[in-house]
């Protein structure tokens, strides 16, 4: 079974993470990308002797795109299919403290595309510049927008493939268990990074929200189908 298993993980990870051509009416790799999902799911037990290897990959693909000397470019569900993977590999992993600092690397390059948006935008005004919405946006704008909302949409895709052990043993040895006030709790080896993110979600909500306001720049120009964008 190891055997078997290791050579379609292999074929899977080469194929996603290679291959670029696109079929029109079917995507075989769109269908690779679930099968990679799959065998995860139900093989990860023998797939997550792998782990460091397949992260180690992964990790330097995503620090790729947002690179400028970028050699290979993943599709947004390319990302997506990878971080996810590599999250639900992190659930075998019995240690709360190596499955959250595991955690943590794979969230920074999307903490630092956030941050980046948390240090240039200040107001509506800027948003609107920031992730391209005019008439003409430029190759910057264009990549910031890309990069944004992508990064929203792997985080809570990570987010949803994490679980939480339920052996009350791996719970105590593993360190998720705290006790408050006599009541027993089970940490998330997700929070801590993820609160650390909270300040930068929520502006970029609120701003994503008043776009729709009435007073919104966008409300009342030619560019209001773009608020679509941001639903």
């Amino acid at each position: 079974e190891n055997a078997w298993t290791q050579r379609i993980l292999e074929h899977l990870f080469r194929t996603i993470t290679t291959e670029r051509q696109m079929v029109s009416r079917s995507n075989p790799l769109q269908k690779q990308a679930n099968c990679l999902i799959d065998l995860c799911l139900n093989y990860g037990h023998t797939i997550v002797i792998y782990f460091n290897d397949l992260f180690k990959v992964t990790q330097g693909l995503v620090r790729q795109q947002t690179s400028t000397e970028q050699q290979t470019k993943l599709a947004g569900w390319q990302w997506s299919i990878l971080v996810e993977c590599l999250a639900i590999l992190l659930n075998h992993f019995e240690s709360f403290e190596q499955k959250a600092i595991f955690i943590n690397e794979l969230v920074q390059p999307f903490a630092q595309i956030l941050s980046k948006f948390d240090l240039h935008v200040n107001d509506l005004q800027s948003f609107i510049g920031y992730i391209g919405l005019k008439p003409t946006p430029d190759a910057i704008s264009t990549s910031n927008q890309r990069l944004i909302f992508l990064s929203i949409h792997i985080l809570c895709g990570l987010l949803r493939r994490i679980t939480l052990p339920t052996d009350p043993t791996i719970c105590s040895n593993g360190g998720y268990q705290e006790t408050f006030d006599g009541i027993v709790f089970i940490r998330n080896p997700a929070a801590p990074i993820f609160i650390q993110l909270t300040h930068c979600l929520f502006k970029l909500l609120t701003y994503c929200h008043a776009l729709h306001s009435p007073d919104s720049p966008l409300s009342k120009s030619s560019l209001s189908f773009l608020l679509t964008m941001t639903d």
